[in-house]
């Protein structure tokens, strides 16, 4: 189910939840984190700007673009979807890869 996120329910959602916001020529996706970055719910994404992966507040990668939920595509527990997620730590940015 795709559905707008809100203040209301970014808390209420799980780590892991796969969240997007579109770009124009593409949709950049994302992961809900387990964390707090700047007081905000922490979001994990490649960025090019950071040349990898990167954790930052939903407010910065929304950058002010309507952000989307897909939901919680998986059936691990959102504890080993963050793990998995923070083992491409380290990893170069890559836009075609």
């Amino acid at each position: 189910m795709i559905q707008v996120l809100s203040q209301e329910n970014v808390w209420s959602l799980p780590a892991g939840t796969v969240i997007r916001v579109n770009c124009g020529l593409y949709d950049h996706v994302a992961l809900l984190g387990d964390g707090l970055i700047d007081g905000e719910r922490s979001v994990l994404s490649f960025s090019a700007q950071a040349r990898g992966p990167a954790e930052l507040g939903v407010p910065a990668f929304a950058g002010g673009r309507t952000v989307t939920i897909d939901g919680y595509l998986g059936a691990s527990p959102p504890e080993s979807v963050m793990w998995r997620a923070r083992l491409k730590f380290g990893q170069r940015y890559s836009w075609t890869g």
